[in-house]
């Protein structure tokens, strides 16, 4: 018996030893300091991997920095009718993109510009996949959010206001019934007056 109990206690205190243990140690997911992960290094920054060669300016950043900064000086209706010419290539797609991410972009082109951006995602290197999504992405995603929201919004005060103002109506009609009611009471009381007397 004593030796049970004894087996039980050592078992007891070598599983409550673990979990003092393991949670002494934070997790992977609580340390507060993020992981750094430089993505341009002291190597080329290339778009896609080094197997495409024919795209021009792959390995060249400050091209499509470049492009992007001219993009966000363009007006609309100049970027756009430049994105008429362009082609299907992959250098031509990612230009209509960075012509589609000034936040002048209407909604549809630029739902279409992200939907070309998620096509264009599978060719690219990780480093690029990155940046892309961090730059690109992600802050394209949220206008997208955000004008949504605003759109639905804008419909959902439009609808109240037209109810409103169909409440207004009905009240303004029901106010006029009232007071013609009052009215023909007070008649009728007059006369039931004169009728008396």
């Amino acid at each position: 018996m004593r030796i049970i109990a004894v087996a039980l206690l050592g078992a007891t205190i070598t599983g409550c030893a673990s979990l003092m243990e393991n949670a002494s140690s934070p997790s992977p997911t609580e340390t507060s300091e993020p992981i750094a992960t430089p993505v341009v290094q002291e190597k080329e920054f290339c778009l896609v991997s080094d197997k495409h060669d024919d795209i021009q300016n792959n390995c060249d950043l400050g091209h499509w920095i470049n492009l992007w900064v001219e993009a966000d000086r363009t007006a609309w209706p100049a970027r756009k009718a430049k994105m008429a010419d362009l082609s299907s290539s992959f250098e031509d797609t990612l230009h209509k993109v960075l012509l589609s991410m000034p936040t002048d972009t209407p909604y549809q082109d630029r739902l279409r510009a992200q939907r070309l951006l998620k096509d264009l995602t599978p060719l690219l290197t990780p480093e690029a996949t990155l940046v892309v999504s961090t730059m690109l992405s992600k802050p394209n995603e949220q206008l997208l959010e955000f004008e949504s929201a605003i759109s639905l919004l804008s419909r959902v005060n439009t609808r109240q206001t037209s109810t409103i103002d169909n409440l207004k109506a009905e009240l303004k009609a029901q106010q006029d019934k009232v007071e013609e009611l009052l009215q023909i009471e007070a008649s009728l009381m007059d006369k039931n007056r004169s009728n008396q007397q």
